[in-house]
């Protein structure tokens, strides 16, 4: 019950970090669920959780896009699943782990 509630608690402030600064959602929950629950996990309940919030953004700013960067920026970006996926999969947590401090240290 401890783990659900921490987990509820990082992505609550995950989601109020997204709300006011417009992004910064994944920086923030998958290094601090990683640290509640195993790595694999924290990347797979961050990328779950953030589809409410990114479905709302981009109703709500829907005006504002530019459309040939969102169309761009999505396609590099499915490009891009498979591979996640498969380390993701396959990759041991150990590396995970330090997958995701190098990620986060470098944005």
């Amino acid at each position: 019950m401890l783990v659900l509630l921490s987990a509820f608690g990082i992505v609550l402030l995950g989601a109020f970090a997204q709300a006011v600064s417009g992004f910064g959602y994944a920086l923030l929950t998958v290094p601090l669920l990683a640290a509640a629950i195993d790595p694999r996990s924290a990347v797979v309940v961050s990328a779950l959780t953030s589809i409410g919030l990114t479905l709302t953004a981009a109703v709500r700013e829907r005006a504002y896009a530019r459309w040939r960067v969102a169309v761009t920026l999505t396609a590099t970006a499915l490009l891009g699943v498979p591979v996640g996926l498969l380390v993701l999969m396959y990759a041991p947590q150990r590396l995970l782990s330090a997958l995701i401090a190098v990620v986060v240290l470098s944005c």
